[in-house]
């Protein structure tokens, strides 16, 4: 298999219960090739001595710190610091499954170069066992049919995915600072317009575990106002890209024309030779 290096970004904040967890499951990984980022979030707990201790027993692991931002400004430092060919978000209260997790996501990319691979999560309450259900393989290398698989089947969480970096940066994908609820959706919505292929592994890879907060469902005014924002950004978003095509058409268009009076003017002065140099 084609050695290739993948970063794990890891934000952290108030969650020294689960950390251990997370990141052992990364260390215990048969695929070795990985830098894992723990961004400490200006987390008032242990996370930064937790961290520290791991990066002590593993240089594949490394604390950076930071003022607290909020998950959006900390997945954000990790796409602008990390060194992977490719990149992959994990939350420090979920784990990746068994040892052989990032082996599955990487055996896709040892042979074509994909934009996007999809992992296949299970989501658990805490105390509960996973169910991990195996979903469906999909290797697609044709950028329409990639973008329409993405958009009508693929998951706008992030979790469990690999995203090529050379991808997110020429394009600027970022996620939306502000915003606590569907940050995650603004940054997939602007990924998948962005894919050329895409391929989604069936065993399961990542386990989502919900807890305590992140378990209610209770619909607040906040969870409205950011919703309503991340729509307002993909609107945006989609009126930017159709004038930025609409430029691209034009330019096309008006060089198809250019040739053509070039090609028309050619053969009339084939026609009149005097015309070359009637100026």
């Amino acid at each position: 298999m084609k050695k290739t290096l993948i970063s794990i970004v890891v934000p952290c904040y108030n969650v020294e219960k689960f950390l251990d967890k997370c990141l052992q499951s990364i260390y215990e990984q048969t695929y070795q090739d990985y830098e894992c980022l723990i961004i400490n979030d200006g987390s008032p707990d242990d996370v930064e001595e937790i961290a520290l201790r791991w990066q002590s027993k593993d240089e594949r692991f490394r604390l950076v710190s930071k003022e607290n931002g909020g998950v959006s400004s900390a997945r954000n430092l990790g796409i602008d610091i990390a060194q992977g060919e490719y990149i992959m978000f994990v939350d420090a209260d979920d784990y990746l499954v068994g040892n052989n997790a990032l082996k599955e996501l990487v055996a896709p990319i040892s042979s074509y170069d994909f934009d996007l691979v999809l992992g296949n999560k299970a989501m658990i309450f805490e105390g509960k066992e996973p169910v991990l259900s195996k979903g469906k393989e999909v290797d697609l290398r044709d950028e329409d049919t990639a973008r329409d698989y993405c958009f009508r089947n693929a998951s706008y969480q992030i979790h469990s995915n690999l995203y090529k970096l050379s991808l997110l940066r020429e394009r600027d994908i970022k996620y939306p600072i502000g915003i606590k609820m569907n940050e995650d959706m603004y940054f997939s919505f602007q990924v998948f317009n962005g894919v050329k292929s895409v391929f989604a592994v069936s065993e399961v890879t990542y386990v989502y575990l919900k807890h305590g907060e992140n378990a209610t469902s209770t619909l607040t005014k906040s969870h409205i106002d950011d919703t309503v924002s991340v729509i307002d950004k993909m609107i945006y978003f989609v009126d930017k890209e159709g004038r930025k095509e609409g430029r691209k058409e034009g330019r096309k268009e008006g060089r198809k024309e250019g040739r053509k009076e070039g090609r028309k003017e050619g053969l009339h002065s084939q026609d009149n030779p005097s015309r070359i140099c009637s100026k």
